[in-house]
């Protein structure tokens, strides 16, 4: 059986995301995998659509809580004048 070979475009597509979150997620390392065709880091990369499929398949989830909750706890805060912070430091 033959692999069908996507473009990052195509990919993305199939994922229902934007060419550039699929682009930041393999820099990140939290991507599908992928394939590049020649040793060049600048060459295009490809994936194969069992593997994306299977990806997919991997990362099921039954609730958005922890999801939540991680980025709850990256946001950043609300945000407060100088003389707010000036006061805060002072109370501590």
């Amino acid at each position: 059986m033959s692999a069908k070979l996507l473009s990052s475009d195509a990919a993305a597509t199939l994922l229902g995301i934007r060419p550039q979150s699929l682009r930041l997620a393999r820099l990140r390392g939290n991507g599908p995998p992928f394939l590049r065709l020649s040793d060049s880091p600048s060459a295009r990369a490809f994936y194969q659509e069992d593997e994306l499929l299977s990806w997919i398949a991997s990362r099921p989830r039954y609730s958005s809580t922890a999801d939540e909750k991680r980025a709850a706890s990256t946001a950043p805060g609300p945000r407060r004048s100088g003389a707010a912070r000036v006061r805060e430091t002072a109370e501590r």
